[in-house]
């Protein structure tokens, strides 16, 4: 009997230490903890985004945001975070304009002083992401990727990390993995963690030093458009959070004539500013016990593990990153995964 229980005892610690370690745990949470970091996506896109996250941030619920440099209202975003002396805000790096109406193009290039392959025949960023893998050169995915961030540290922005509009930069509806080697280069380079969850078979690039959320979650998308629909989903979701470091992201935005011009999600946009400046919600959030948190945690976390320096370049380390990569993304658990789905869906999201 006592052998019996010796046994037993052994398997549950090496069972215990097999576990994979959750972001949360490494940067000194229990492990049963639930954190967040709620983002605000978008910011800088048009005027009336500007408006719904400066919303947001002020009612104390969303605790992180990220711009869109190559869009003409960053300035007013970049404004703002400055004059507030904001230090939770990242860049949102675009790759797609998907819009009809209203477009922009590459930082890293005049879309009229040469050919590119950022561009469609209007001279504007592909419409899609699925256009971006088919069409976009690497070389030049990595210039814009580097312009885009070099632009916002140039203008004055305490960056906190940096994330993938539309999900453009995961490369996983081709598994084109040199395009999320680039953003993982340039997290390495910048010393600035990228939005991406941890996927069964992504343990090397914990071991690296990334900062790789354990999940990442849609703030609802398209639907539900009802008031009260769309408030449940987000306290349902809330209420159900896995342990670890979760990332929700929204794209709260002024509805109004402008903001109608531009999208169809005007409505949907509007409401997530009214559900994320209700008092309720953040109830909820102290009911449930949840940490919310913003991406300067992780970036002091990223920094240490890889005893970063401003020395560091992407080019040192970008051929290693891609053949990581290949490893992970031709594995079969990584390709079955829900969260690979999950990221599917984010490449669709507007």
């Amino acid at each position: 009997m006592k052998y019996f229980v010796c046994v037993f005892v052994c398997c549950a610690v090496l069972f215990a230490q097999e576990k994979p370690q959750t972001l949360a745990e490494a940067l000194g949470y229990d492990s049963d903890a639930k954190v967040v970091i709620l983002n605000a996506d978008d910011f800088g896109m048009c005027h009336a985004e500007n408006l719904g996250t400066q919303k947001v941030l002020e009612a104390g619920i969303v605790s992180s945001a990220t711009m869109m440099m190559p869009c003409p209202w960053v300035l007013e975003a970049v404004e703002y975070v400055k004059k507030n002396n904001m230090k939770n805000i990242g860049v949102h790096v675009a790759l797609t304009s998907e819009w009809k109406r209203y477009r922009w193009a590459p930082v890293s290039r005049s879309p009229w002083g040469g050919k590119s392959s950022l561009v469609d025949e209007k001279g504007y960023m592909w419409p899609g992401t699925l256009d971006v893998e088919a069409y976009a050169d690497v070389e030049d995915v990595k210039a814009e990727v580097r312009a885009q961030l070099k632009k916002a540290l140039d203008l004055g922005v305490d960056l906190s990390h940096f994330d993938s509009h539309m999900g453009s930069l995961y490369g996983v509806a081709s598994f084109r993995v040199e395009l999320l080697a680039a953003a993982y280069a340039y997290s390495y380079e910048f010393g600035l963690p990228f939005r991406m969850p941890f996927i069964e078979g992504m343990e090397p690039l914990r071991e690296k030093g990334f900062a790789v959320l354990d999940d990442l979650v849609i703030g609802a998308g398209q639907e539900p458009k009802d008031p009260k629909g769309r408030k449940q989903y987000f306290v349902d979701l809330l209420k159900n959070l896995s342990p670890g470091v979760t990332e929700i992201y929204i794209h709260p935005a002024v509805n109004g004539e402008e903001l109608s011009r531009i999208t169809g999600s005007a409505k949907t946009r509007q409401l997530d500013i009214e559900i994320f400046c209700d008092p309720e919600l953040k109830q909820v959030i102290a009911d449930e016990n949840i940490k919310v948190i913003d991406f300067t945690s992780l970036r002091k976390w990223q920094r240490e593990q890889m005893n970063w320096n401003p020395s560091f370049k992407a080019e040192d380390v970008y051929d290693e990153y891609v053949a990581i990569l290949k490893e992970i993304f031709h594995g079969e658990k990584f390709q079955r995964s829900a969260k690979l789905k999950n990221l599917h869906n984010v490449c669709k999201c507007e």
